[in-house]
């Protein structure tokens, strides 16, 4: 269990807790001024950060320092325990940093997603909206007509499709939709 945990099963709040039990996993201690230090050899070693951060002279090293403010904001949440992804990416998760088996494990930042490649999926096609905003949609950027030059803008057709009195938005915005401008509203002063 965490030091959260235990502070809530005995009525007090984890600072109060943490102080009576400073050991206990979850509790983060302000270390001595002479630990706040960091010497050349703590980064030259190769021992996770969650082990050097606990030798004298490394307590000051900012990595040691990030992760002490981690394990302050962070917790152990019940959806930790129950998820299947690795511990390396649920430590890393907001609520479940602070889990019995994060603080010795060296987590390395995750990199941004890659873009994920255009596809252009069949609704695109079938939806009559105007491609300049489909194209915009997710799903749909991947289409041949996203991907050549945008025309430019042609006149609404001169028609009225069932479609466009089915909807809610304004008449003002249907007006200039494919199939919509020859309604009969389109043509009243709005």
């Amino acid at each position: 269990m965490t030091a959260d945990c235990l502070a809530c099963a005995e009525g007090m709040d984890e600072a109060e807790y943490c102080a009576k039990h400073p050991q206990m996993i979850g509790c983060v201690t302000t270390p001595p001024v002479a630990a706040r230090t960091c010497m050349l050899f703590c980064a030259d070693k190769t021992d996770p950060w969650g082990v050097r951060c606990k030798w004298n002279g490394c307590g000051g090293c900012s990595e040691c320092i990030a992760t002490a403010r981690q394990a302050r904001e962070a917790s152990c949440r019940p959806f930790c325990t129950t998820k299947t992804d690795t511990w390396e990416d649920k430590c890393m998760w907001n609520g479940c940093g602070a889990c019995d088996v994060c603080p010795g494990l060296t987590v390395q930042p995750r990199p941004p997603p890659a873009a994920a490649p255009a596809e252009c999926k069949p609704f695109c096609v079938d939806k009559t909206e105007g491609w300049t905003d489909k194209c915009n949609w997710g799903g749909c950027g991947g289409c041949p007509a996203c991907l050549q030059p945008i025309p430019a803008p042609t006149a609404p057709e001169a028609s009225c499709k069932p479609f466009c009195g089915g909807k809610t938005d304004l008449w003002e915005e249907r007006c200039t939709w494919n199939g919509c401008g020859a309604c009969v509203e389109c043509s009243k002063e709005l």
